[in-house]
């Protein structure tokens, strides 16, 4: 088969005349086979790194040795493939994505860490704004620590428990047993610095007929500090009233010292006996 000389070919397309948009060519079978969009500018030769557009053959996107592609007027190479599925920080500039790219709604204003904590929930914030915003709603309802950083500020359910009021459920308790032999006044649980005392639990049996008081102060017998009943009134009139053989088992009572640093006491009205246990936490 002979070859076409390459004067020929000039004469044929002309000087400065671009190639037709699609070119016949014979395989190496001699099958005839049809190449689309082939046009090339100015030129007979195309060059081999690139790809021209199909009309008028004035742009071409142009791939560099290594593969990268040159796909704006920049003629700044891009990367093109999302293989990784990730962006290098700094890439993604404000406004890179169009509005709706995100469906079901979603934001993409992730907003600034400089940004003002959001000071509701309706309204337009950024990411940032929002979850400073939940941050401090958190901390407003949950006391002391539970909000923070190392192993004696975690989260937990415990916490919340105790800030709606009921640290029963979520604080280690304490079990002191009850045994009153005498008409009395008997500490059964020690002040806590800073700290009330809530009553978890009490259980009473009266072996005999007695009247019972609960009660809060200072010192081993509750006389100082400022002394108020817990549980009923400061005197055992004003307690319960137990006939002889009868008993109560409280749970879950809500009752608590109404002053910081004071203790629990019982006040019997007779020998008794008087049996039973107290669980209690401070804090």
């Amino acid at each position: 088969m002979k070859k076409l000389p390459f004067f020929l070919l000039f004469l044929v397309f002309g000087a400065g005349t671009a190639l037709a948009a699609t070119l016949s060519i014979l395989d190496g079978t001699g099958a005839s086979k049809t190449v689309y969009g082939a046009a090339c500018p100015g030129s007979s030769f195309c060059p081999g790194n690139t790809i021209w557009d199909a009309t008028a053959g004035a742009n071409g996107l142009a791939i560099t040795a290594g593969g990268a592609a040159k796909v704006d007027a920049s003629a700044t190479t891009q990367p093109v493939s999302a293989a990784s599925g990730t962006f290098a920080s700094g890439s993604v500039a404000a406004g890179a994505f169009a509005a709706g790219s995100v469906v079901d709604g979603a934001s993409i204003t992730q907003g600034a860490k400089a940004d003002t904590a959001a000071s509701s929930g309706t309204g337009t914030f950024s990411v940032v704004a929002l979850l400073k915003g939940i941050l401090n709603a958190l901390q407003a309802v949950i006391p002391g620590n539970a909000i923070g950083t190392g192993s004696a500020n975690l989260f937990t359910i415990g916490a919340v428990a105790n800030a709606n009021g009921d640290p029963c459920s979520s604080l280690a308790t304490t079990y002191v047993p009850i045994s009153v032999v005498t008409a009395t006044t008997v500490q059964i649980a020690a002040p806590v610095s800073a700290k009330k005392i809530y009553v978890c639990g009490l259980s009473l049996f009266a072996g005999a007929a007695d009247n019972v008081a609960v009660i809060e102060g200072t010192g081993g017998t509750c006389g100082g500090g400022t002394v108020a009943g817990v549980l009923g009134g400061t005197t055992t009139g004003a307690g319960f009233i137990f006939s002889a053989s009868t008993g109560t088992n409280l749970v879950n009572t809500g009752a608590r010292t109404a002053t910081v640093a004071q203790g629990l006491c019982l006040i019997t009205s007779t020998t008794g006996p008087l049996t039973g246990g107290l669980t209690y936490v401070a804090n």
